[in-house]
């Protein structure tokens, strides 16, 4: 099977935690998570929540990689610098990098406003002003890229 759809199976395996309870990370700080997928035991995941900052104490990040494969699949960087391209292009921040072929394994960043899909722009929204908010962090004055407004 092409790597590319492998990849993209991964990806839209339905997966749950193996946790019921989560601690969220204090800044300076990360949290794993296993995450197993929902129908296949064998297929494991990690689910990283990024707030290692050492110059921006604001960082947070979050990544899903394949622990039976050991691969890594997405990176969401919701705040920190633009992302500085292969082909020069400045991307800002949120971004997301795709660790597939099509991405040159996450060297290429997708800024969220080319997100074409409506709903799940939405979902990553609420998802991350819920998770902002449950973690204490305020979000008066941080601008956000087009398509992400409310």
């Amino acid at each position: 099977m092409p790597e590319t759809v492998y990849f993209q199976q991964l990806l839209e395996m339905i997966k749950t935690f193996q946790e019921t309870y989560i601690e969220l990370p204090l800044i300076r700080n990360q949290k794993r998570c296993e995450v197993i997928s929902k129908y296949d035991e064998n297929e494991k995941f990690v689910l990283i929540i990024n707030r290692k900052g050492n110059k921006n104490l604001k960082n947070l990040s979050f990544l899903i990689n394949s622990r039976t494969h050991g691969k890594r699949m997405v990176r969401l960087d919701m705040n920190g610098a633009p992302h500085d391209n292969p082909d020069g292009e400045l991307i800002p921040t949120p971004h997301i990098h795709i660790h597939d072929e099509k991405h040159l394994d996450g060297k290429i960043a997708i800024p969220l406003e080319n997100v074409t899909d409506k709903e799940l722009i939405d979902e990553l929204y609420e998802s991350m002003l819920f998770f902002l908010d449950y973690n204490s962090i305020e979000v008066d004055g941080i601008n956000f890229v087009q398509g992400l407004e409310v």
